[in-house]
């Protein structure tokens, strides 16, 4: 019967929704069953360490790799694990060479992941991990070939050729190209536009990159054509450290926070032009594009959704509490990361502290998509209304 309903519903609403309520169907009939609502947000099991800065990693697999970071008592850690969704469990997979923290760590086209730079016992380092999921026993091996300069806090972004762009992180502005085929580095040096560190950088699908911000409010591309470096005569509204890149789509980019305001730029990359969209009340330690178009914002005292379609942007963040999104109060906290899984669009939070500075060993998922029913349950031949 919840079927035949289900199929009327859809022919009344919108093609776009459908698609997405098509796709999750029968687990809400699963869910139904038992309860009114779907879960939004999920408790899952506990990290095998505690840590924040760390660096997260969706495998080819839908398992994520969780690499280095910070302990409890702020020392840094080798330690590395892998989370798995479908058992809601994280094992620990050895430790990498190097203890490390703002590092990168990029999957490659062959399912390996590079783990690259980063701060260390003596600063920043040259050296770089590779970790094979395939061969988790074989833990992390570390590269004979070096980075031409230590980085911290810089971008590694994967090229449609495979190959891997390592950019800033450093004083003097530099870059340089990692190919996986040979496992080494561009020989030489390739020079940025400007110096930056904790910038973002944005993949577009002609196989250039943005590189944005990172102690300065400027912005570059890199070509991959001819390996070179161009600043963009747009600025952002204010200079941006530590901020989110979040591409609506090839012609529209958010840049989250980062800021003493807390603002939101929105750049319009087909007219380069540069705008900002609005203001948060405070510092938002992630924001994650979801797959319905709006955005997870995670703060230690607050955790919502921001909808950048909205026309008063002055209520485009709405904050989450216990009645609307149960669940919500396992997502508020700093230094987390917030990863979208490949195969359910779920976002996994891992890590991070709390608003007391306690480390966060839970893991959690937060789930866009929400669905729900007029009532918890129905006589024979009621009607059922579904709502999402």
């Amino acid at each position: 019967m919840k079927t035949t309903l289900i199929g009327r519903w859809l022919e009344k609403n919108n093609k776009p929704f459908v698609a997405l309520l098509a796709a999750g169907a029968t687990l809400a009939i699963a869910i139904l069953v038992d309860a009114s609502s779907s879960l939004q947000v999920k408790q899952l099991g506990l990290l095998a360490v505690p840590r924040t800065g760390h660096a997260a990693t969706p495998l080819a697999d839908g398992r994520v790799l969780i690499t280095g970071g910070r302990d409890g008592a702020g020392a840094i850690v080798a330690t590395a694990e892998v989370f798995d969704p479908a058992n809601e469990t994280s094992t620990a997979v050895g430790v990498l060479t190097i203890a490390r923290v703002d590092h990168t760590a990029t999957l490659l086209a062959n399912g390996q992941v590079l783990i690259a730079g980063g701060t260390g016992a003596t600063g920043a380092l040259t050296s770089v991990e590779i970790f094979d999921p395939a061969n988790p026993d074989a833990g992390f091996r570390m590269l004979s070939a070096t980075m031409g300069t230590a980085r911290a806090r810089h971008t590694a972004t994967l090229l449609h050729d495979g190959k891997v762009l390592i950019a800033g992180g450093d004083d003097a502005g530099t870059a340089e190209i990692f190919n996986p085929t040979t496992e080494t580095f561009s020989s030489t040096l390739l020079a940025m536009a400007a110096p930056r560190i904790g910038h973002t950088a944005t993949l577009f699908s002609d196989d250039s990159v943005l590189l944005a911000g990172g102690n300065t409010d400027s912005m570059e591309y890199f070509s991959s054509l001819d390996q070179t470096f161009t600043l963009d005569p747009a600025k952002l509204t204010a200079t941006r450290t530590g901020h989110d890149a979040i591409s609506l789509s090839d012609t529209r980019l958010l840049f989250f926070g980062g800021d003493t305001s807390h603002t939101i730029d929105e750049f319009n990359t087909s007219a380069d032009m540069l705008s900002l969209k609005a203001t948060m009340d405070d510092a938002s330690s992630s924001a994650t594009l979801l797959a319905n178009g709006k955005i997870l914002v995670l703060r230690s005292d607050a955790a919502g959704l921001y909808d950048p379609d909205v026309t008063d942007q002055a209520t485009a963040f709405t904050v989450f509490d216990e009645t609307s999104v149960p669940g919500s109060t396992t997502l508020l906290r700093g230094g987390q990361t917030a990863t979208e899984l490949f195969g359910d669009k779920k976002i996994l939070v891992a890590g991070g502290q709390n608003a007391q500075h306690q480390p966060s060993l839970q893991v959690v998922t937060f789930n866009p998509a929400k669905i729900w029913t007029d009532k918890d349950d129905y006589q024979p031949d009621d009607p059922v209304l579904l709502f999402g």
